[in-house]
């Protein structure tokens, strides 16, 4: 299976702990292909860790916005079409027994990406992410939405990270001028998730990639990196960003594309 990482930069303990004293070594892939039919080539109980905000299924869009440097004002497959369960089937087989799942979602399809977490992974939390500012919406019959939703999960008993936090993280979003993908999540938020629960020479996944920030947070973190994005015209952005995080984060990290 052509997704499958060399056992020898995985992550085992004694890796872990060289990383902290010599020249750090990730590898990073990024395939520009529907997420479900991609992962089928990814090897079992291979992945430590996935950071993924999937398609909301509520058919988002926005105009784009004067001094944006977004080109997008819809998200590719955000009808209700994508087979949930068929992901959850997927993502449940690339994990490792012991694994943490982020996915991101809204409150408008919770319940429905609830019910299919669930099958496969044991729930743990419902994060809140807290944003700096709010959507528009019925301005005169609503409150104004000002977060999303983070459904955590794991497979075995693995432990988190650091403290114990609340499920509360209070972060701003990306400022509209500064966007480059319609739902793009804060660095500092991924990162945040990345360092609770995974280390330094893990195995991240995320099947949706958009911007390539979980690709771009992994670099910086020390960590592997597979993602896929199914919308080309991110491809030039995912590029660069990863490539800018190569630049400036001390080691080697390889990074290999595909169409």
């Amino acid at each position: 299976m052509f997704l499958s990482f060399p056992s020898s930069y995985l992550g085992s303990a004694a890796h872990q702990k060289r990383l902290k004293n010599i020249f750090v070594n990730t590898h990073h892939r990024i395939y520009f292909a529907d997420a479900i039919h991609a992962l089928r080539q990814v090897a079992d109980n291979t992945v430590d860790l996935i950071v993924t905000g999937p398609p909301y299924g509520q058919d988002y869009s926005t105009g784009r916005q004067k001094h944006t440097i977004r080109r997008t004002t819809r998200i590719p497959n955000d009808t209700g079409d994508l087979d949930i369960e068929r992901l959850m089937f997927e993502l449940d087989r690339v994990t490792k027994p012991e694994s943490h799942c982020y996915i991101f979602t809204s409150w408008k399809t919770v319940d429905l990406w609830k019910r299919a977490f669930e099958r496969f992974f044991v729930l743990k939390n419902i994060l809140i992410w807290s944003k700096d500012n709010h959507t528009a919406g019925d301005l005169a019959w609503s409150y104004a939405q000002s977060y999303e939703m983070i459904l955590f999960g794991m497979k075995g008993r693995k432990k988190l990270n650091g403290r114990r936090d609340r499920d509360a993280v209070y972060l701003p979003k990306v400022k509209s001028h500064a966007q480059e993908h319609l739902l793009q999540k804060p660095r500092a938020l991924i990162t945040y998730l990345i360092e609770r629960s995974s280390r330094p020479g893990d195995l991240v996944l995320d099947p949706f990639a958009g911007s390539g920030t979980t690709g771009v947070c992994c670099v910086e973190t020390e960590r592997n990196s597979i993602q896929f994005e199914m919308d080309k015209r991110h491809r030039p952005i995912i590029l660069r960003r990863m490539r800018e995080a190569s630049r400036t984060t001390p080691g080697s990290h390889s990074i290999v594309s595909s169409v």
